[in-house]
C-alpha cells in the first residue's frame, strides 16, 4: 500500500520509516510489554475528537491500517477520511506530547539541582532531531541562505537567531516552539493539511458535508464520516502485536540508542 503524501504517492522508507515505527511501537510501552494491552491508551492529542472518543480497540484497528498504507508497497493507496488521517498522525502528536513532558521534567530536574541523564532524558528530542536533521534541516538552511542573499536589511534577526539557537542546541533544546515546528515539518512530508481538526470544531460534519464545502475544501464529501469498524478484543490483540513486532532494516541502531 502506499499514501497519497504532499510529496507524491509513495511509501515511507529509511529514516522516516524508522522514526515513524519507533514513535507509534513507544507509544504503547510499557503496558504492552507488561502483558495487558487493555491498558494502552494513546498519549498525544491528534485534533481530532472523534478519533479519540473511539475505542481502544477501534483505535488500534486504525492505527495499524495506517501503518500498513505507510509502510507497504503491495495494497493500493487508500480512501483516506478524517478518522484515518488521525491515526496516520498520531505518531507525530505522541511526539510532540513526549517532548512537552520531556522538556518540563528536565526544567524540574534542573532546578532540584539533578544532573540529567544524556540517554533517557532527551530520548524524544533525539529521535526527532535526527530525522530533522537528515531531512528538513538542509533546506530549511539552503532558504535562509537564500533569503539572506535577496535581503540584506536586519528587520528579521530575532527570527532567526532563535532558528540558529535551536539549530545549535540540537536535541538539547528546551524551546516548545522550535519543537512543534521540527515535528510539523517531518508531518508535513506526508499531510497536505490537517482537515481533520474540523471535526472537533464543527462536527455536525460528521452528519454530511455540503457539495460547496466539499469542492470549495478539495475533498470529497465523505470525508467527514462517523463510521467506526466493529474490532473484537481478539483482532485488537493481533493487530497490536503486530505492530509491536513490526520490524524495519536498520531499526537495530534505533533499538540499541534505547528508541524504541
Amino acid at each position: 500500500m502506499t499514501w497519497h503524501t504532499i510529496m507524491g504517492d509513495r511509501i515511507l522508507e529509511g529514516t522516516e520509516a524508522k522514526l515513524y515505527l519507533a514513535a507509534l511501537q513507544k507509544s504503547f510501552d510499557p503496558e504492552f510489554e507488561l502483558g495487558d494491552w487493555r491498558d494502552c491508551e494513546l498519549w498525544g492529542y491528534t485534533g481530532n475528537d472523534f478519533f479519540h472518543r473511539a475505542s481502544l480497540n477501534q483505535q488500534i484497528f486504525l492505527i495499524n491500517y495506517c501503518l500498513k498504507a505507510l509502510l507497504k508497497h503491495d495494497i493500493p493507496i487508500p480512501k483516506v477520511n478524517n478518522t484515518l488521517e488521525a491515526a496516520a498522525f498520531y505518531p507525530f502528536a505522541y511526539l510532540q506530547a513526549m517532548i512537552n513532558e520531556e522538556i518540563d521534567n528536565e526544567n524540574r530536574e534542573k532546578i532540584a539541582g539533578r544532573e540529567i541523564d544524556e540517554k533517557y532524558d532527551y530520548l524524544y528530542r533525539r529521535m526527532v532531531w535526527e530525522a530533522f536533521e537528515e531531512l528538513e534541516l538542509p533546506s530549511l538552511l539552503e532558504i535562509e541562505r537564500e533569503e539572506e542573499s535577496l535581503d540584506e536589511e536586519d528587520d528579521t534577526e530575532e527570527e532567526e537567531n532563535n532558528e540558529d539557537k535551536f539549530y545549535g542546541l540540537k536535541y538539547k533544546s528546551t524551546d516548545l516552539g522550535s519543537w512543534e515546528f521540527a515535528v510539523d515539518c517531518l508531518a508535513d512530508r506526508i499531510f497536505w493539511d490537517r482537515d481533520w481538526h474540523m471535526v472537533s470544531l464543527q462536527p455536525q460534519l460528521l452528519d454530511g458535508m455540503d457539495k460547496n464545502i466539499s469542492y470549495n475544501m478539495g475533498i470529497d464529501e465523505d470525508y467527514f464520516s462517523n463510521r467506526l469498524p466493529k474490532v473484537t478484543d481478539e483482532q485488537a490483540e493481533a493487530l497490536l502485536e503486530e505492530i509491536m513486532f513490526w520490524e524495519l532494516p536498520g531499526l537495530e541502531m534505533f533499538k540499541m540508542l534505547g528508541f524504541t
